[in-house]
């Protein structure tokens, strides 16, 4: 696929990717999730042909911004409304339970 793709181009290519996500083509009327990456990264240098290096370099690293049904869950590669403090209390708990039940010993280091 050319670097420059055509605007007509980039519409076939957005739709066609929604409906073989299982979705629907977006239309007047429905939300669209947005997802913004970040292409000055080094994992993806030198960015030479951007749906390669999405599909095969870029990770959640690259991730800058992401929108859901219009609302703003990460802004400039943070996460907003996140309790970080609790959110690792609970992953903390859910290690434990799942090495206590599997009788598994959890040294650290």
């Amino acid at each position: 696929m050319p670097a420059n793709t055509g605007t007509g181009e980039r519409r076939y290519l957005l739709k066609g990717g929604a409906v073989l996500a299982g979705g629907a083509a977006r239309a007047p009327g429905k939300e669209a999730d947005i997802l913004l990456l970040r292409a000055d990264a080094l994992n993806v240098a030198p960015l030479n042909n951007v749906p390669g290096a999405v599909v095969t370099l870029m990770d959640r690293t690259n991730v800058d911004t992401v929108i859901v049904a219009g609302r703003i869950r990460k802004w400039r590669g943070a996460l907003l409304d996140v309790d970080h403090p609790r959110l690792l209390a609970d992953l903390e708990a859910s290690r434990d339970h799942l090495f206590t039940t599997a009788r598994v010993d959890r040294p650290l280091f």
